[in-house]
């Protein structure tokens, strides 16, 4: 599914048939939203927001739109929380509530009712929101990895329509950001909630994000490449290995190609087996 929304398109929905919440950092306060909002607060902390998305009560037979004051980061963070527990139809409204404010939609003065919690109930995919922790572990793997530390453009035109996938993608390498297509993405830095969306947007099937902060990152290949020593002395954040392991998709099942026999099955080390 498209994971963006433009404002003539969101204007020709009717307000019941969607969740509608308006995404701010923690402590902010707002002054005016879209009507049949809730508000739902953004954690900066990794740990406190994945909580959060395990927790939220929402009509499950609706979608849900997102949407930010307009800079796309606070909406970019909380989808990547829904898609995460499982919610598959979640859409970002761009260009956010200064949008509706730029084309003349009316708005509603004060702020709306905070987003209903609950026990943690919702199951999480850790899959597609990754920990510092296991990116430094996964960055082995044969997934591209992308560093996206800067958004220099704009991806409306004048008319308030999302651009073209070609100016998207010629945008994107202005920004130093390219991709390979139909292939395993992670995406880390500052803007990494932001373009994991856009490469969604852009058909990129597999795309995971790291929410933590990489600032200093250096990849185990790069080291390799640059004759810097061995990817297992260099320590980023506890890196523990940097084996070239197979990706492996965390919805699918898969089979042993071959029964053990009894003498493989035995372990004959010290370790402890849970």
């Amino acid at each position: 599914m498209n994971p963006l929304i433009a404002l003539s398109e969101f204007t020709k929905l009717s307000p019941d048939s969607y969740n509608l919440l308006f995404c701010i950092p923690r402590n902010d306060t707002v002054s005016e939203y879209i009507p049949k909002s809730l508000i739902y607060y953004i954690d900066e902390e990794t740990s406190e927001f994945i909580q959060k998305s395990k927790c939220l009560e929402l009509d499950e037979d609706k979608g849900v739109i997102l949407y930010d004051r307009s800079e796309l980061k606070t909406a970019c963070k909380a989808y990547w929380g829904f898609r995460a527990t499982g919610h598959d139809d979640v859409r970002i409204l761009i260009g956010g509530l200064k949008a509706c404010e730029d084309y003349g939609l009316d708005l509603e003065s004060g702020a709306p009712e905070e987003v209903s919690h609950t026990e943690p109930f919702l199951p999480f995919n850790n899959a597609l929101i990754i920990s510092y922790q296991d990116f430094v572990k996964k960055e082995g793997y044969y997934q591209q990895i992308i560093y996206a530390e800067k958004i220099n453009f704009d991806i409306l035109d004048v008319r308030g329509n999302i651009i073209t996938e070609q100016q998207l993608i010629k945008s994107l390498e202005s920004a130093e950001i390219v991709f390979q297509n139909n292939k395993a993405t992670i995406v880390h830095g500052k803007y990494a909630v932001v373009v994991g969306v856009l490469l969604k947007y852009l058909g990129q099937r597999s795309v995971s994000v790291v929410l933590d902060n990489t600032e200093g990152f250096i990849s185990a290949k790069r080291l390799r490449r640059s004759g810097g020593g061995k990817a297992e002395e260099f320590d980023a954040g506890n890196i523990a290995s940097s084996r070239s392991l197979p990706f492996v998709d965390p919805g699918k099942t898969v089979k042993p190609k071959h029964k053990p026999t009894e003498e493989q099955s035995r372990c004959i080390c010290s370790c402890i087996i849970i």
